[in-house]
């Protein structure tokens, strides 16, 4: 005969709930609690509602990785992470070695085969901080855009907020964020930004231009309009060394005046274009692709990167 059973508690998952049963002490002896002993204590805490706890685990957190988005707690969501982003407010002395950070991605989305990983993991930069707050499944996607940009660290250099149905206001209310003026990585596909107007859009890339690397905003339903209105701004963007805007309804003319108005950005190498729309018989259907027009065009592309004597700069289409 079957009984349904609740899952029998394991000894680490009775050891953790022990530890915050006394939770000052719990976080004083964090330093000393072996690795095995951190996932269950961190699920309880967070599960529990513990935030001086969370606050203090993400300081010694001892895998490059932490991903909650499974996680169902009873407090805010918002609340528990403010806690925790709090956690990470607190940094060494560049010269300390006292405290050895292994934390480098806080992945808050729900799906737990995702391959997310944090470029800046193998570089001198020992503080990247990968926020993935915007993502689709993400369970911070109930929460007001304006409370999600407060609660991220001040100098992130990386955001990824595709497929999270971004407003114009959203766009508003990221310009005007601290964590603008330090953003190195930025991709924004997949949202129907540009629908409506340019401009929140324009004074975001104004905002990054002195620090943005690496911008993709494939599938923003981006039109020549669009394109020509934020070329100047994406002109000053000196330090742009890659560039993706991939599935948008753009035609051979306004592609050739961006490759003109890129050309002096001496650090871009990698441009991914979308397909120009006179290649395609029917816009938007990759089944009515007109592969002779698509390699006309590259081979356009190609001419110009040789005019501009720019051959070191990569271009390619999404369909390549």
């Amino acid at each position: 005969m079957k009984m349904d059973q609740k899952p029998t508690a394991t000894l680490l998952e009775l050891a953790a709930k022990s530890l915050l049963s006394n939770e000052p002490a719990a976080i004083h002896a964090l330093n000393e609690i072996p690795r095995d002993l951190f996932v269950p204590l961190f699920n309880a805490a967070f599960l529990g509602g513990h935030k001086q706890m969370l606050k203090a685990m993400v300081r010694v957190w001892p895998f490059c990785c932490l991903h909650i988005g499974s996680l169902n707690a009873r407090e805010s969501y918002y609340e528990i992470v403010e806690a925790m982003i709090d956690g990470l407010q607190i940094l060494p002395a560049q010269n300390s070695s006292s405290w050895q950070p292994k934390l480098r991605i806080l992945d808050l989305r729900y799906d737990l085969d995702c391959e997310t990983t944090c470029s800046e993991i193998r570089t001198t930069f020992p503080f990247c901080f990968q926020s993935c707050i915007y993502s689709q499944h993400s369970i911070l996607k109930i929460e007001e855009a304006q409370n999600n940009v407060r609660v991220l660290p001040p100098r992130m250099d990386t955001l990824y907020l595709s497929f999270c149905g971004l407003s114009n206001r959203d766009v508003i209310v990221l310009s005007q964020s601290s964590q603008a003026t330090h953003l190195r990585v930025l991709n924004l596909s997949n949202n129907q930004i540009f629908s409506e107007v340019d401009e929140p859009f324009l004074t975001l890339l104004e905002k990054v231009s002195g620090t943005l690397e690496h911008l993709e905003v494939n599938n923003c339903f981006i039109t020549d309009s669009t394109l020509s209105a934020i070329l100047p701004a994406l002109s000053l963007c000196s330090k742009l060394y890659f560039l993706s805007f991939a599935f948008n309804p753009i035609t051979m003319p306004a592609l050739k005046s961006l490759l003109q108005h890129l050309a002096p950005l001496r650090r871009l190498k990698h441009v991914i274009y979308p397909v120009p729309v006179h290649c395609y018989n029917e816009w938007n259907f990759l089944e009515t692709l007109d592969r002779r027009k698509l390699a006309e065009a590259q081979a356009q592309v190609n001419m110009m990167l040789k005019e501009v004597q720019r051959e070191d700069m990569k271009w390619a289409s999404c369909c390549d």
